[in-house]
């Protein structure tokens, strides 16, 4: 609650003129909508939305206002935060799903209206990008290695996959959980094919302790003593099997994968979104430098943030975990969200190849109204009755 706590500080220490009227999209649930006035915040309701597919009931948008100091330039990171921890508090007050999504504001030129631009999917860009053609044999390659795969694997993989596409569904709107669940998605595969490095010299930080060794003029046996300890240390072992999977299991074509950034337009004039347009085609490579021993400092940085989310509460920003323009080299910066998933989408691939044996699907296959079959069985879908 560092955010608000600073909001309320600056409303108690500005005098009026320094202040101006802020916005941001409420959602909730209900045909109402949020109704706030006589407060220190206030809401205008708009209206019920259109109905989603998924949707367990009516939503209904308001537009949240707040005071706050004038602002010379953009604050994305500031904004984000304390809107994150306003939706937090008004589902504590009204223990409803309350929702502020990460948007821009624009203002139309010619009228009073404004436009709230979402931008969490830029953190992982690709993942709104055109459904791709002909799927039906990579779906029938995938479908005949699970049917393969042996019982003691099928947990875990399955585990794996379902955290990946969790994070998929949350990361536009709550980064930190999709982050979250990324890592922990990895460390479930490490735990079962990983293991920790065996060689002193292979485990992060050894280099500290052997300086630390010297300047406490340490004996060789009280050295071996506490090497020997600290690779034994259980969280110590778990990150070192995190970093050693991850860094050593990804094969040399993972670098060459193709990386599309995609972007749909809005059209605000007609009121509705184009199609994606490729901004840029680049090779994973373009992002990521093709060094093992930098993504196994990279991936323990992922690891440690995941304990600082966890234990600490820090607040992971979009501004913090989006690719940078050019690669980095710096080893001291966990992953951006794009590529840990990435990693963990192809050790879920890879593993799912190593140990499952591809069985032959059933000869079934359904079919469109007229569709002329490909295979000796099929099975021409229906239209639903009523």
């Amino acid at each position: 609650m560092e955010a608000i706590a600073k909001w309320l500080r600056r409303l108690q220490q500005a005098q009026p003129p320094m202040l101006r009227e802020y916005s941001l999209p409420a959602l909730g649930p209900g045909y109402e909508g949020l109704d706030l006035s006589d407060c220190i915040v206030a809401t205008e309701p708009k209206g019920t939305l259109v109905s989603r597919l998924g949707d367990t009931g009516p939503v209904s948008a308001a537009l949240f206002k707040y005071l706050d100091v004038v602002r010379e330039s953009s604050n994305l990171k500031g904004t984000e935060e304390l809107g994150n921890e306003f939706a937090a508090i008004l589902s504590l007050a009204t223990e409803r799903r309350i929702t502020i999504p990460n948007t821009i504001s624009v203002s139309i030129a010619g009228s009073n209206s404004i436009l709230f631009i979402p931008y969490g999917a830029a953190a992982d860009p690709r993942l709104n990008g055109p459904i791709p053609s002909n799927l039906e044999q990579t779906i029938h390659e995938l479908l005949e290695r699970i049917a393969g795969l042996p019982e003691e694997y099928r947990p875990v993989l399955g585990a794996a996959a379902q955290l990946h596409h969790s994070a998929i569904e949350l990361f536009e709107n709550d980064l930190r959980s999709a982050y979250l669940l990324i890592v922990s998605g990895i460390e479930v595969l490490s735990r079962a094919f990983g293991s920790p490095p065996t060689a002193w010299e292979d485990w992060e930080d050894c280099s500290v302790w052997e300086k630390t060794f010297v300047s406490a003029n340490l004996s060789e046996g009280q050295r071996h003593s506490i090497r020997s300890r600290l690779m034994k240390d259980r969280n110590l072992r778990l990150k070192a099997t995190f970093q050693e999977y991850a860094s050593t299991r990804i094969p040399d074509s993972f670098w060459n994968e193709p990386w599309e950034d995609w972007m749909s337009p809005y059209n605000a004039n007609e009121g509705k979104w184009e199609k994606p347009h490729l901004i840029k085609a680049q090779h994973m490579h373009d992002v990521l430098p093709q060094d093992r021993k930098l993504l196994s400092s990279m991936l323990g940085e992922s690891y440690n943030m995941r304990s600082r989310l966890i234990h600490r509460g820090e607040f992971l920003a979009f501004v913090d975990s989006t690719v940078p323009l050019a690669p980095s080299n710096d080893a001291k910066k966990p992953l951006p969200f794009a590529v840990i998933r990435s990693i963990l989408k192809c050790l879920i691939l890879e593993e799912l190849e190593a140990y499952g044996t591809p069985i032959s699907l059933p000869q079934i296959r359904i079919l469109r109204k007229g569709q002329v079959p490909n295979h000796a069985f099929s099975a021409e879908a229906k239209e639903p009755r009523g």
